[in-house]
């Protein structure tokens, strides 16, 4: 990515600047991603390619989600929003509906997020869009965990489980399939189904670790910090209190 920053081709270069900012976002390099981010904006912004800006506005989505300033995760994804809704693959516009409506919940307007994300899934079961889909599901289950609907969350994760289990061969089902099954994990755990909890857990770290070298390309790090967060939560409710608070600075580190 760093060779490809300095192509003759302006096109390959903003590329190289956007995808390099993602890879540096993995490595937990959150200010060379950054650097990335805002000269791949400015590059696809001279090209004229709102594909390209969309990629890095959903870059500096995540670079903001992890400096914990979901505010401004919301606004970038709102351009990115509009940038897709003005295009002709308008689906895509529907989809970053997912991310946004994740950011705005983190922001705290749990109202419109729980909107967002409705529409987002709506739209990512019309077209076929599983790991959006999935990903949906995943959010609007955690808004209920922290409304304390516990019933509702295990309704939406079925309905993630149910999508991604006959898809996991999928390479981009599986990030969105772990995440699932290790939140089916953290939900049997507030059930004080411990065992239950436990298998989950076990299932989404396996699956992780079984594709590990089929993922290297994609940005794993935050779904690793998810699996870990919820192996916390099991410990904690094991009585496991020191290795709790170990796991989830493992997990801070992660994200």
């Amino acid at each position: 990515m760093e060779e490809l920053t300095h192509h003759r081709d302006p096109w390959v270069r903003a590329a190289g600047l956007a995808l390099g900012g993602h890879l540096a976002m993995n490595d937990g390099e959150i200010e060379l991603a950054t650097r990335y981010f805002e000269q791949g904006y400015d590059a696809f912004q001279a090209v004229g390619d709102r594909w390209g800006l969309i990629v890095v506005l959903g870059g500096q989505a995540e670079v903001a989600m992890a400096e914990d300033d979901p505010a401004a995760a919301v606004r970038v994804l709102e351009e990115a929003h509009q940038y897709a809704m003005e295009g002709k693959a308008t689906h895509w516009g529907e989809m970053h509906l997912i991310p946004l409506g994740r950011a705005r919940a983190a922001a705290g307007d749990l109202t419109t997020a729980q909107t967002n994300l409705e529409q987002g899934v709506r739209a990512a079961r019309q077209f076929g869009e599983y790991d959006d889909e999935i990903n949906g599901y995943v959010e609007l289950a955690e808004l209920a965990r922290r409304d304390g609907d516990l019933p509702a969350a295990r309704r939406l994760l079925e309905q993630a489980r149910q999508v991604a289990e006959p898809r996991t061969t999928r390479l981009d089902i599986r990030l969105a399939a772990v995440k699932a099954f290790s939140k089916l994990g953290c939900l049997a755990e507030q059930e004080g189904q411990l065992d239950e909890s436990g298998s989950w857990h076990r299932r989404a770290t396996k699956l992780l670790a079984d594709n590990l070298d089929n993922l290297m390309p994609i940005p794993i790090a935050p779904t690793l910090g998810t699996v870990v967060e919820g192996w916390a939560a099991l410990a904690a409710a094991q009585g496991k209190p020191a290795r709790a608070a170990e796991l989830l600075g493992l997990a801070h580190t992660l994200h």
